[in-house]
């Protein structure tokens, strides 16, 4: 399968969270998260946790998906310790409210 930055060029937030989404083994979301890692640490402006990074991407981007998907996405990546940034938990639901609540308190910070 091919994994982002196979091609060496540049890639939007929605490619990688698009790919994240469609690995269907335990072994594949494992090779396709090394992927991303290694791709992250090769970026020259790029100074961060990039392990960290990625489980916190891939998170994110789960949270756009269904709970059956957010399920699934936790199992497949469970051993590369994805989490959400603000809600933590793939498989914990945030009501909305909840969701208002903590990007009105992201935007005031």
């Amino acid at each position: 399968m091919r994994q982002v930055g196979d091609d060496g060029g540049g890639h939007t937030i929605g490619e990688f969270g698009d790919a994240a989404m469609r690995q269907n083994t335990k072994d594949d979301a494992e090779r396709f998260f090394r992927g991303c890692v290694e791709w992250t640490r090769r970026q020259p402006e790029y100074t961060g946790d990039a392990e960290d990074t990625v489980r916190q991407n891939i998170g994110y981007w789960s949270g756009y998906c269904s709970s059956e998907t957010r399920a699934r996405i936790a199992k497949l990546y469970a051993d590369c310790g994805v989490y959400h940034p603000v809600f933590g938990s793939l498989t914990r639901e945030a009501s909305p409210e909840e969701a208002f609540a903590s990007g009105q308190k992201a935007v005031a910070q």
